[in-house]
């Protein structure tokens, strides 16, 4: 159970080896044992009487009972079922058990660090990586199939790759959780402040002692999933699994509440004007894939691991230093990554002809185009800004308006967003007819109402260099950047016309100095669609660049011109996730990934809208029936979803997502007759499903048909070996037959398969409960299980049962109560 989290379950004599080591190395040993001795299976038990002096062998049964001591400390019992030794070997059982434990310490040892306790960095980053790689797997496998047919592996399908599937019962989302744990990523970086004032005053060396205290703190505040790591000399990091923005901003508010005060020793230095300083922290954090737009340099995968660290310290230095200078922003305490462009940025230089600098740069999400609002806070604004060129670190801005003449933009004014939109004022070029944003937008709406039935499409081009060090910076960046967009504008003008693309010459408008708005009248999507793909390759070639264009067109369902801006906005978000040429015409599809990308955020209500606006769009569009009954289901709305899926089916009943939904939902509705038969057609799609096996072995238990609910169980286990779910259900069938041994064995097997299995770990903690063994051990695991699920009260049950065989009875009671929440 190598997966288990380490630093999670030792004590705090972090070096000593633990009955919960065993745990953790469980797999580890049984395979150093196996290199001396063969045996079929095991089962560890933890008494807690020292009763078992010396191995015992049980000739009859092929069992072997081995203590496992430690410097005379019994830590557990092995039991190793269908031994194949002779009993002469055994004499050296003791020695070999001794070793095995000694390289499981040592094991322990290397993967902490000595100053803090925790995981090392190396192995921080190594388990980043593989969350990384977990997430990209199945972004690449969901993406090997056709959009609109794609088939979603989790316990309630149809979302799109870019979107988690969110199942909707709780039984949905105990299975669900080994896949959908892997959708997303909070990393959390935890600068330590008051450092440099104990640093000041007792030295570098006297600031490390308090590394472990903090460290232990950290420990106890997060969830029982998360990692952490001492990251560099003042930052700490968290790595949390599966997260959410609302999760990180209440695992934020818990390490907020770290303090550990420092006093100083004023007799031997007496000039000391304080008596202590007070060590706590503030939180910068960064969410993968969230906070990852589409363009090139987000794809490349052994990157992301660094680049989400590096986010992550940039939030958390940029609000460290709010604190330190007492700014405005200071008093958020914890920041997340997009918060940084929402209300993060400061004004840093005035510069003349309306010019400001702002400390807005790409690494902290800004792009060229993107308005502010500027004042010395949000409701006592002095103007507006837009940002014209963006760097690394910093950005210049124009001032597009002032509430007031008299009072100009000064250093120090904070930035608040306002839109992606930028109303940037540029000088018409008389090469191209580049119109300013405002003049822009002022000639199309002219335009617009001179025309009875308008009708015109939009298109959003953005570039980008390939090797953005070939061309400098400042003057020399902007100035490439105009001739290509000269060029492009002439090679539509030349080739629109001589394709017949449309038979006027199209209109161009500055959205920022490296992208750039089109209108062009009477045309049609599958023209411009063409013309741009020609276009951009024609760019690639000549300037060494990559780009990507969103197409809308007008009129289109029910979208007024206004906001057809915002369309070839989300054109362009679409064009960015398509493979190259990237060019995305706002269709049905479009707005289902814009409808993915709002449920991934949480807003639900809002992609409910945008699905069907979707399916008014193409009514055709399965995958977005799909999705919209899996929003309608996760708001609790189990009929309506129930009527979305039906249309899906009805047209196309081959769809294994949608037969696996329909059968879903039916058993949410407690239609069991019905969820059956769309469970066996879904298996009939795909005949090694393991969640439709799982389903149909529930049912069967719930009819007491145990030996139907035993076959779909292990065919189910044939489907998925690496899953965990087999294992815990078949451990709950073999509790209800009374044979509590295999159900301990299979309940172990499960947590080697996934170490995360909620279910799985409240179970265990109930059968060491009720075999009397370490009621401590079986409270780490009822904690382990509340940190993963909290709302399974019988998870609560089995904690408060743990801590009253301890004689914690007021924490019991306590217990009981927080469970009463949920």
């Amino acid at each position: 159970m190598q997966a288990i989290k380490e630093e999670m379950f030792f004590p705090k004599t972090r070096s000593a080896l633990s009955r919960r080591d065993l745990l953790i190395y469980e797999e580890q040993l049984c395979a150093d044992l196996r290199s001396f001795i063969g045996f079929e299976s095991h089962a560890l038990y933890f008494p807690v009487e020292d009763e078992l002096k010396a191995y015992t062998y049980v000739p009859e049964e092929k069992k072997l009972l081995l203590p496992l001591r430690i410097k005379d400390s019994l830590l557990g019992v092995l039991l190793l079922k269908e031994v194949r030794a002779e009993e002469e070997n055994f004499a050296l059982l003791p020695s070999l058990v001794r070793l095995c434990l000694e390289k499981i310490h040592l094991c322990k040892r290397e993967r902490l660090d000595e100053r803090s306790g925790l995981l090392r960095p190396c192995f921080f980053m190594e388990k980043l990586k593989k969350e990384v790689q977990a997430i990209n797997a199945y972004f690449q496998t969901a993406m090997r199939h056709d959009m609109r047919k794609q088939e979603n592996e989790f316990p309630l399908s149809g979302m799109s790759g870019f979107s988690s599937a969110v199942s909707f019962m709780q039984e949905e989302q105990e299975h669900a959780l080994p896949m959908a744990r892997q959708s997303s990523i909070g990393l959390m970086v935890l600068p330590v402040l008051g450092l440099n004032a104990v640093r000041s005053a007792m030295g570098y060396s006297a600031g490390e002692q308090y590394y472990p205290a903090l460290a232990e703190k950290i420990r106890t505040s997060i969830p029982g999933d998360a990692y952490c790591t001492l990251l560099d000399e003042d930052n700490f990091a968290v790595l949390f699994p599966g997260a959410t923005r609302k999760m990180m901003d209440n695992l934020a508010h818990d390490c907020l509440a770290i303090e550990e005060t420092v006093q100083f020793d004023r007799y031997k230095k007496p000039f000391l004007k304080e008596k202590h300083a007070k060590l706590g922290f503030c939180a910068g954090y960064a969410l993968f894939p969230q906070d990852w737009d589409g363009t090139s340099d987000s794809r490349a995968v052994e990157e992301v691991p660094h680049l989400l660290v590096h986010k992550a310290k940039i939030t958390a230095k940029r609000l460290r230093e709010a604190i330190e200078k007492q700014s405005a922003m200071a008093a958020l305490q914890s920041l997340a990554y997009r918060q940084i462009v929402l209300h993060g940025g400061t004004v840093t230089a005035v510069l003349p002809y309306a010019q400001i600098r702002v400390d807005l740069g790409r690494e902290s999400g800004a792009c060229e185009g993107m308005c502010f609002s500027v004042g010395s806070a949000a409701d006592m604004r002095k103007g507006e800004i837009v940002l014209r060129k963006v760097y690394a670190d910093y950005a210049e801005a124009e001032v597009l308006m002032l509430e007031n003449p008299t009072e100009g933009v000064g250093v120090g004014d904070r930035l608040f967003y306002v839109a992606e939109s930028s109303f940037a004022t540029m000088d018409i070029d008389k090469k191209t007819r580049c119109y300013a944003y405002r003049e822009f937008t002022d000639l199309i709406n002219e335009d617009i109402a001179r025309e009875q039935n308008p009708q015109f499409g939009l298109a959003l081009l953005f570039l980008q260099w390939n090797d953005m060090q070939g061309y400098g910076g400042g003057k020399r960046h902007g100035h490439v950047m105009k001739t290509v967009l000269q060029a492009l504008a002439q090679y539509l003008q030349k080739h629109g016309l001589k394709k017949n693309c449309y038979a006027e010459t199209p209109k161009f408008g500055s959205l920022s100095f490296n992208s750039v708005l089109v209108y062009h009248k009477n045309t049609s999507a599958q023209a411009l669609e063409n013309l741009y793909k020609d276009a951009l390759a024609h760019i690639r070639k000549k300037f060494n660049m990559h780009g990507a264009v969103g197409l809308c067109m007008y009129p289109y369902l029910n979208y007024s011109p206004a906001e057809m801006w915002e369309n070839a906005r989300k054109a362009l978000d679409y064009a960015l996730l398509l493979p190259a040429p990237h060019v995305g015409v706002f269709d049905s599809l479009a707005i289902n990934i814009s409808a993915d990308r709002k449920f991934s955020l949480g807003d639900t209500f809002g992609a409910v809208e945008e699905y069907r606006m979707a399916l008014l769009a193409d009514t055709d569009n399965i995958l977005a029936w799909n999705s919209l009954g899996v929003c309608l289901a996760d708001l609790g709305r189990h009929a309506e979803a129930k009527n979305a899926f039906e249309v899906a089916y009805s047209k196309n009943n081959k769809d294994f997502s949608t037969c696996y939904n329909l059968g879903t939902t039916n058993l949410a509705l407690e239609d069991r007759k019905g969820a059956k038969e769309f469970f066996l057609a879904s298996l009939a799609i795909k005949p090694d499903h393991l969640y439709a096996r799982i389903r149909l072995g529930e049912i069967a238990e719930k009819e007491k048909d145990f030996e139907t609910a035993k076959e779909q169980y292990e065919l189910a286990l044939q489907a998925d070996e690496a899953s965990s779910v087999p294992y815990r259900c078949l451990a709950k069938l073999f509790m209800q037959e009374g044979d509590f041994e295999k159900a301990r064995e299979y309940l172990q097997k499960a947590l080697q398969k996934n170490s995360e299995d909620a279910v799985s770990l409240q179970l265990l903690a109930g059968l060491y409960l009720d075999s009397h063994e370490d009621a401590r051990l079986a409270e780490m695991l009822a904690r382990q299980s509340i940190a993963l699920l909290p709302f399974r009260r019988s998870a609560w049950a089995e904690l408060a049962r743990a801590l009253d065989m301890q004689g914690k009875i007021t924490e019991a009671m306590e217990v009981r109560r927080n469970s009463m929440r949920f």
